[in-house]
This record gives C-alpha cells, structure tokens and sequence, in this order.
C-alpha cells in the first residue's frame, strides 16, 4: 500500500513549444514528488515519445465497443463503485476512490444530466459507468468481472439513455463486442523498481 501519482492536462502555450518547457515540468514535478510516491501514471493524448523519455512505460490498451440492448438483464441495479479486486504481489493497481468516481459524475453533468442508475450487481460481480455526452457513448469505469450479464447492463442503461455505443477499456479479457487497440488516452506509468508492471488499468482512472 502506498500513494501514486497521476499527472494530466499537460499544456504549453503554442508559441512556446519544441523548446522543452513541457519536459522540464514534468522533471521537476517528478523531482518534487518522487520520494513521496511509489508510482507516477498519466494517460497520454500525443503518443508516448515525451514521456517514455522521462522513464515511462507505455502499457498496451484496448477499447470493446458494444451497441445498446433493449432487453433488460436481471440484476440488482446501483449507483455505487464496484469493489476493487486483490492487487497482484508487486504489480501497480490504483485503488478507485469515491473523488475520483465523483469527477466523473461532475463531467457527466457538465456535458448533459444525471443519470438514474450507475453500476450493476450479479453475485459477487460489479460493474459501473458514467455517460460521456460529449462522445454519445456510455464508458464503463469498474468492473469486477466482465460477465455477459453486467456487460448488457451496461448496454441496457446506454439504450435508456439514447446513447449508441458502450465503451469498455479492457483490463481483463472481455468475452465479447468489437476490438479495438486505442492510441487516444495511451496508459503510461513510471514505478520503482520494486513494480513490476501496472495491472487493472481502469476508465475511472482517467484524469
């Protein structure tokens, strides 16, 4: 157990860029915080050069999209964060805090409306989500275990809504829908050398 780190809306003014304002930054924040924390990550929008230079490591990623399902599953429908499930020994997972889901509703907001429900339970198997407006798309955060059930929830709630597409970042195997790899929003992290890897990257870690 320990603190990461996530650093996000990297920005430097158009007339100053290519003359490394952004990398020094980003130095200095690490320099700043690195006896702090034991892992830095970041979801990168331009590529992983700048920051592989910087000592990340680019993790691959996956998007499986799904169109909405009128059907309705039977489950116990919440509005609450799924359970995160036990870290592998020496592998990096973020805990998701009730801060972070809570920025997520804020953009769900901001974008259109609330949503009625936000997760899904079957058993021991959660999953939940936001809807992203902007994108017309239902993004699922958490998920425990992506079982076909969960999944047409998630699909069931985007039909609701008007929305025509779910959207899964894929953490562990997704039994189903269309894959795609994704180099928008690219997982990058930076670890002491007692981290492995980074495991169970998930939506509602983006920042």
């Amino acid at each position: 157990p320990g603190l990461a780190a996530t650093i996000a809306s990297v920005f430097a003014e158009p007339a100053l860029r290519g003359r490394g304002f952004a990398e020094g930054m980003l130095r200095a924040v690490l320099a700043e915080l690195r006896g702090e924390v034991q892992a830095f990550t970041l979801f990168s929008e331009i590529g992983p050069t700048l920051y592989a230079r910087l000592g990340f490591q680019p993790v691959p990623s996956v998007d499986v999209l799904f169109e909405p399902l009128e059907a309705k599953p039977d489950v116990e429908w919440v509005a609450q964060l799924a359970p995160a499930p036990p870290p592998a020994d020496g592998v990096l997972q973020l805990v998701t805090t009730p801060e972070r889901f809570d920025w997520q509703l804020v953009r769900e907001d901001f974008y259109g409306h609330r949503l009625d429900v936000h997760g899904a339970r079957d058993g021991d198997d959660a999953i939940t989500w936001t809807a992203y407006w902007k994108a017309q798309e239902l993004q699922v955060l958490t998920y425990s275990r992506p079982t076909e059930k969960l999944l047409a929830a998630a699909r069931h709630t985007a039909f609701r809504a008007g929305l025509p597409r779910v959207r899964v970042w894929e953490t562990t195997p997704v039994p189903s829908g269309k894959r795609a790899s994704r180099d928008d929003e690219l997982p990058m992290f930076l670890a002491t050398p007692e981290v492995r890897g980074w495991s169970h990257i998930e939506r509602a870690h983006w920042a």
